[in-house]
């Protein structure tokens, strides 16, 4: 390790001792050969010998080299579909000159770089060509995490919306980002969302979708989640109006219109209008004989908001727009004769009253007497 490094002194060819020795240009220093300079740091270092008669050897360069290190890193993650990464052996100190092992054997070696490797743990080696140093460090390369996820939808809110959700939920397990969402249609027109950065997906109509999410790694997942739809809201066939009629004082009275949902289509509570504008949960409306024949049309709204209408027919009071008497039979000797009410317009069964008499389903009437 740094300062401790030490050289040895050997004297092939002896001198007169004793002997005395100086490091890097310091002071010489008596010692008895061989022996050892200790407490040195990497780098070049002189050493000068001299003997008694102060013969020497000149100066001599030992170089002192910088330890042998290793540190391997992870290139290249292990990705998906080829399962495969890279390590990187860093190699410091030593002469440069190195030559590097992986265990277990597996990949191929570019350089200094281990190629095509299957998540493991790995020893990486270096070797020191010249001075035959070797260090050993590990490393691990780890396998891509399996991607898993849920998803949750929102059904549309009507029958035909395009306003469905689905949300993608990514259990924390997933620890390679980043993720992406793609979304695609099963059946129906063609339709693909992203690959997104978001988890939801929105403005989709009844159906069913692939969702598949795939990690940083190239890892992916898809499965299938439905969109669906309520049962499309109906105005019931037995929706109605009540037919108009007259007054006790000939004056024409109003109809009463019912209006009713199919039984289970739509999603309750239910109101109910006829100007598709104000809604109430009472579900008959009073309405009044304009005159003329005309198509209602009525309205049902659910607790979705959804709206179906249907017409319903309504039809005006025919009025009567004539009525005449005529003589029908002659007074005869018997004093007995009638008169004929005509009716011209008017619907329904007639009764018919002669004053002061009551009224009587047939239109003749019997008199006595001559008269207007």
């Amino acid at each position: 390790t740094e300062g401790n490094f030490v050289i040895d002194v050997t004297l092939p060819t002896a001198g007169i001792a004793p002997y005395s020795y100086s490091v890097d240009g310091g002071v010489y220093q008596n010692l008895v050969a061989p022996f050892s300079i200790t407490g040195l740091s990497s780098g070049s270092h002189t050493v000068q010998v001299k003997d008694f008669n102060g013969c020497g050897n000149g100066v001599v360069t030992v170089p002192v080299l910088v330890p042998l290190g290793v540190s391997p890193t992870v290139s290249t993650v292990v990705t998906c579909p080829s399962n495969l990464g890279e390590v990187t052996a860093n190699a410091t100190g030593g002469s440069s000159n190195y030559t590097y092992s992986i265990s277990p054997v597996a990949g191929a070696l570019v350089g200094n770089v281990f190629t095509n490797l299957p998540a493991n743990t790995y020893t990486v080696t270096v070797t020191d060509a010249v001075t035959t140093c070797q260090v050993s460090k590990t490393v691990v390369l780890e396998a891509p995490t399996a991607v898993t996820f849920s998803t949750t939808a929102t059904d549309v809110s009507c029958n035909g919306d395009s306003n469905g959700t689905i949300t993608v939920v990514l259990p924390v397990a997933n620890d390679n980002p980043i993720y992406t969402y793609t979304l695609t249609a099963t059946s129906g027109p063609a339709l693909v969302v992203g690959p997104q950065s978001s988890k939801i997906f929105t403005g989709l109509s009844a159906r069913s979708y692939d969702i598949t999410v795939t990690s940083g790694r190239g890892c992916f997942k898809t499965q299938t989640e439905t969109v669906g739809t309520p049962l499309a809201l109906l105005v019931d066939a037995s929706s109605s109006v009540s037919a108009f009629g007259c007054a006790l004082d000939n004056s024409v009275n109003t109809a009463t219109v019912t209006v009713n949902e199919t039984v289970g289509t739509g999603k309750g509570p239910y109101t109910y209008s006829i100007d598709g504008t104000n809604y109430f949960t009472t579900n008959t409306f009073s309405i009044v004989d304009t005159g003329s024949s005309y198509a209602l049309k009525v309205y049902v709204k659910d607790a979705n908001g959804c709206v179906a209408t249907r017409n319903i027919p309504i039809t005006t009071l025919p009025k009567i727009t004539a009525a005449s008497a005529s003589v029908n039979a002659a007074i005869d000797c018997n004093n007995t004769g009638s008169l004929i009410i005509n009716v011209t317009g008017g619907s329904g069964t007639f009764t018919y009253q002669m004053l002061p008499g009551v009224a009587q389903a047939s239109n003749v009437f019997a008199v006595t007497t001559p008269g207007d």
